[in-house]
C-alpha cells in the first residue's frame, strides 16, 4: 500500500510539473479552470501526506523510493505558487527533526506555539504591521504579505465588535452588513469582503469568537496529547503533519475547505497505519 501511495504521489507530481511547464495543456484538454494557482491544492495535499509516507518507506527499507518521492514532492511545492506550502515544508522539516531527537522539547514548543497563535490572532495584523519593514514585504511580494497583513488587521478590528461568539460561519458576507460593525472604519470594512482572513486562527475568532477559540485550543492540545503516545517514528511524522497543517492554516486559504480537511484526514489515516506497523515491529 505504501508503494502504491508513493507511485500515486509521483504521478500526481508529474501532472503538476508538466502542466505548469507547458502552459496547462492537461487542464485545457479536460475543460478545467485555466488558473495556475489551482495546483496549490495538490502541492499542499502532497505536503501533509509526505511525512508518514516517507517515514513508512524508510522504515520498510525502500530508501531509494523514499528519496524519489521526497524529490518529487519538493519539486511540486517549489514549482507551485503556494508560499504557504513552502512555509509548511520548512516547518515540517524542523518539527520532524525535533520530534525524532528532542521529543519533550518539540511537544512543549508545539503546544506553546499553537496556544499563542490562537490567543494573539486578533492582534496579529497590527503586530506584523509594526514589526515587518517595507523591505520584507517587497521580498515576500509573491506571497502577497502586505495584502495578508491588511486583511488580518481588518478582521482583527472586526473581532472587537463581536468578540465572544463571533458572526457565525462565512463572516466574509455577514461582517460588512452586520450592525455590530457599522462603526468600523470603512477602510477596514473594504477588506472584509475577502471572504475569510487567510488565517485559520483569526477565522475561528471571526466566526466563533473567544468561545470558539477556547474550544479550538482545547481540541488542538488534545491532538498533541494523542500524538505524544505514538512510537518514535510515528510521533515525528505526526508532529510534522500537525506543524505543517498549522503553518499553512495560519497564512493560507479558508479553514473549512473540504479538500483541505480531506487531505489532513488522509494524513491522519496514514499516521495511524504507520503507528500500528511500528508497534508490530517492536513486539
Amino acid at each position: 500500500l505504501w508503494i502504491l501511495l508513493a507511485a500515486l504521489a509521483i504521478g500526481a507530481t508529474w501532472v503538476l510539473l508538466i502542466d505548469l511547464a507547458l502552459g496547462l495543456p492537461v487542464r485545457r484538454a479536460m475543460g478545467w479552470r485555466m488558473n495556475t494557482f489551482v495546483y496549490n491544492r495538490p502541492a499542499l495535499t502532497l505536503l501533509v501526506i509526505a511525512p508518514p509516507l516517507l517515514t513508512a518507506l524508510i522504515e520498510q527499507r525502500h530508501r531509494l523510493l523514499a528519496l524519489a518521492v521526497a524529490g518529487f514532492v519538493a519539486a511540486a511545492i517549489l514549482q507551485s505558487e503556494s508560499g504557504a506550502a513552502k512555509l509548511g515544508a520548512l516547518v515540517a522539516l524542523g518539527a520532524y527533526g525535533a520530534g525524532r531527537w528532542l521529543r519533550p522539547v518539540a511537544l512543549a514548543t508545539a503546544t506553546a506555539t499553537i496556544v499563542l497563535a490562537l490567543a494573539l490572532a486578533p492582534l496579529a495584523g497590527d503586530m506584523l504591521q509594526r514589526l515587518l519593514p517595507s523591505a520584507a514585504h517587497q521580498a515576500l511580494a509573491t506571497s502577497n504579505s502586505q495584502a495578508r497583513v491588511d486583511i488580518w488587521r481588518s478582521f482583527g478590528a472586526a473581532v472587537k465588535y463581536q468578540p465572544w461568539f463571533g458572526a457565525g460561519f462565512a463572516p466574509g458576507s455577514s461582517f460588512p452588513d452586520s450592525p455590530k460593525v457599522a462603526d468600523l472604519d470603512p477602510a477596514y470594512r473594504t477588506f472584509l469582503v475577502a471572504g475569510h482572513p487567510h488565517n485559520g486562527a483569526l477565522q475561528i475568532w471571526s466566526e466563533l469568537g473567544a468561545a470558539g477559540a477556547f474550544v479550538a485550543v482545547l481540541v488542538l492540545c488534545l491532538i498533541l496529547r494523542s500524538l505524544s503516545g505514538l512510537p518514535p517514528a510515528s510521533f515525528a511524522a505526526g508532529l510534522a503533519v500537525f506543524a505543517a497543517a498549522a503553518a499553512v492554516s495560519f497564512v493560507g486559504h479558508g479553514l473549512w475547505q473540504g479538500w483541505w480537511a480531506a487531505s489532513i484526514g488522509a494524513a491522519i489515516v496514514a499516521i495511524r497505519m504507520l503507528a500500528r506497523e511500528e508497534r508490530e515491529r517492536a513486539r
